[in-house]
């Protein structure tokens, strides 16, 4: 072999070194990048998940705040405003209608002594079932006087003709047709039958009206009462048209 043979075979031996030397840079250059690559992944996956760690853990705590705010003004609600309850919506059945009241009378503006007095044929009749009645003229009665015989007679139809039925009458003997004697029963019955009486009718034996409202022999004395049986009027031998305007303004 010359040496011309010799320095191109070396040449060509160094060239082949060379490009093997730069293909393994090469290679190894690539790898790095790639290394890179994935470090660069990794990282910026750290820091999305920190982030992401962070605004949830953030929310978390903003709803827990807002939660905790909304409980804390619930607390906050004035005493007045959380024990409105059913107390103010449904009344009680005790006595929150004058009707029930202590306070009693037998004046004008009073509400009206109670009284439980016989009907003719024995049945007890309560001045608290008139209660809700919008206006209930109280007629005092004896068989000896002429215009409380003209009142049953003439006045009280034609009230009942005239008004509707939230006016009712109730009709209470305190004498019979002679002076100063106590009604009974069968007396009590003779006026509903002479009479044609259909309203109540109560006889007042022991002088209750007398010794309580101080009507005396109780003759030609009328009251009207209101739904709360408060007396709006009494009178002893009172005006037709008076009583007439005072139960008309009620109904």
């Amino acid at each position: 072999m010359n040496r011309l043979t010799m320095f191109a075979a070396l040449t060509l031996l160094l060239l082949t070194a060379a490009c093997a030397a730069d293909e393994t840079n090469t290679e190894n250059n690539a790898n790095t990048s790639m290394d890179d690559m994935q470090t660069a992944e990794q990282n910026a996956g750290d820091v999305t998940n920190t982030n992401d760690n962070n605004s949830e853990d953030q929310m978390g705590d903003e709803q827990n705040d807002n939660g905790q705010d909304m409980n804390d003004g619930s607390n906050d609600m004035p005493d007045d405003m959380s024990d409105n309850t059913d107390d103010d919506q449904l009344p009680d059945d005790g006595l929150d209608s004058v009707c029930d009241s202590d306070s009693q009378g037998t004046a004008v503006g009073d509400r009206a002594l109670p009284f439980t007095l016989p009907q003719c044929d024995g049945t007890p009749f309560e001045l608290d079932a008139q209660c809700g009645v919008k206006a209930t003229n109280l007629i005092l009665f004896t068989g000896w006087c002429p215009n409380c015989r003209d009142t049953i007679e003439d006045v009280i139809p034609a009230r009942l003709s005239n008004f509707s039925t939230d006016f009712e009458p109730v009709l209470v003997i305190t004498q019979t047709n002679s002076f100063g004697e106590k009604p009974n029963a069968g007396f009590c019955q003779q006026i509903v039958e002479t009479y044609n009486i259909d309203y109540p009718v109560l006889y007042d034996a022991d002088g209750f009206f007398e010794d309580n409202y101080g009507t005396g022999a109780g003759n030609d004395t009328q009251f009207v009462l209101d739904e709360d049986l408060i007396i709006q009027y009494r009178a002893y031998r009172p005006s037709d048209s008076e009583v007439d305007g005072i139960i008309q303004g009620l109904l």
